[in-house]
């Protein structure tokens, strides 16, 4: 708990406390859709391969975080019409806080599926949600990643509306 706190501390500096305070008041009201449909599920599929196994025949730590990158850019590119790369002049996404939850290890040669959600949408921060399941449909992993946007310089700025705006439809159920 307490590397919480240093983080959220260093983004209050950094953004400063006022629209900390905003972002927080609202997080609050903005709430996720309820009875949510698989059409507000971005899914990614992939296959294992020797790279994303270790030598027991589990997945190796690190690809869970990999995938989920990898998910995130493909959610912002085919979901959101909103490729990072043609932005690089005025804004940067910088993840603040990531963590995956083991549930059931994937082997080699494995179909699996990621699936990507908007666990929260604020004015300066976004957490996503990740769930990862293998062929037989059994969740193998879940993740997060909180980011936030900023200027060329790491000043944290607002989500850009057209990002916001397209990324609401993704809110999962809290």
């Amino acid at each position: 708990m307490k590397q919480k706190s240093s983080m959220f501390e260093l983004v209050k500096k950094t953004i400063g406390y006022k629209l900390i305070e905003n972002d927080i008041k609202e997080s609050k009201v903005i709430t996720s859709k309820q009875n949510m449909p698989d059409e507000n599920v971005f899914i990614v599929n992939k296959t294992t391969t020797y790279k994303d196994i270790n030598l027991y025949n589990g997945t190796y730590y690190s690809r869970y975080f990999e995938w989920y990158g990898e998910a995130r850019e493909l959610f912002f590119s085919k979901k959101l019409s909103f490729d990072m790369m043609d932005h690089l002049d005025d804004i940067r996404l910088i993840t603040v806080e990531a963590s995956n939850k083991y549930i059931h290890e994937i082997p080699i040669f494995e179909d699996i599926s990621i699936h990507v959600q908007i666990k929260l949408l604020s004015i300066v921060r976004s957490v996503m949600s990740f769930k990862v399941f293998n062929s037989s449909g059994i969740l193998c992993a879940e993740g997060l990643q909180t980011f936030i946007f900023t200027d060329p310089k790491g000043k944290p700025i607002k989500i850009p509306a057209i990002i916001k705006g397209r990324a609401s439809k993704y809110l999962t159920r809290d």
